[in-house]
């Protein structure tokens, strides 16, 4: 879950001895994604206008988050002067992550590029050279990757149907040619997604789907 993936980002911040704040539902309301790709503009507008005041007069520099969507929204749609956005992967290498961090026994996993986080923010690499420099992992790639890589499916939420499900089963199929154990990715919609697939209990689906910034932190 997302909130597992902000635990696990903690965690690593922790270990780095960054000091980082968490800006919870306290301080922040949601980013307005889901509004904005439904079409439901006033919302989303709504959300920005409080959420950009809000990290205005914060006086912070740098805001980190380790949902796609979230950084493609900050990042892109908002107007946030003075305000460095980074995704949690970009963060860490920028700030020389270098844990020595190993499996317990060697592991094949291979990686699901989110839309928002690859093709529309052009971050393809930092989630796999952070997963390459676990000692005991195996990336190996999947036939569609990169821009080319296949869609989950189902953007905000919307057109959850058998078309977007036989997308979900064709990227299943890549993951199972790959011998991974584990599908990482970026994304907690993407998470969710094929989670939901998996849920119906096909044997043939039997690793798991986990947040690369939780599998680090699993280390």
């Amino acid at each position: 879950s997302l909130g597992e993936t902000t635990t696990a980002a903690f965690t690593i911040f922790d270990e780095m001895g960054k000091d980082v704040t968490y800006l919870g539902r306290d301080f922040l309301k949601c980013c307005g994604h889901d509004q904005k790709w439904q079409g439901m503009t006033e919302v989303f507008e709504k959300l920005k206008a409080y959420n950009q005041k809000k990290l205005g007069d914060s006086g912070i520099d740098t805001l980190v988050t380790s949902c796609a969507e979230c950084f493609r929204t900050f990042a892109m749609d908002y107007e946030l002067e003075d305000l460095k956005v980074m995704h949690t992967t970009e963060y860490l290498i920028e700030n020389g992550f270098d844990m020595d961090l190993a499996t317990p026994e060697d592991v094949t996993v291979t990686y699901h590029d989110p839309c928002r986080l690859g093709r529309q923010m052009n971050i393809y690499e930092e989630p796999r050279n952070l997963v390459r420099a676990i000692d005991g992992v195996d990336l190996v790639e999947m036939e569609h990757t990169g821009e080319d890589a296949l869609c989950c499916g189902v953007s905000s939420m919307m057109s959850c149907n058998e078309n977007s499900r036989a997308l979900r089963l064709e990227r299943f199929d890549e993951v199972k040619a790959t011998g991974a154990e584990i599908m990482l990715t970026s994304c907690p919609k993407c998470v969710s997604h094929f989670e939901c697939l998996k849920f119906e209990g096909d044997p043939r689906h039997d690793f798991e789907i986990l947040d690369v910034v939780s599998f680090l932190a699993r280390q």
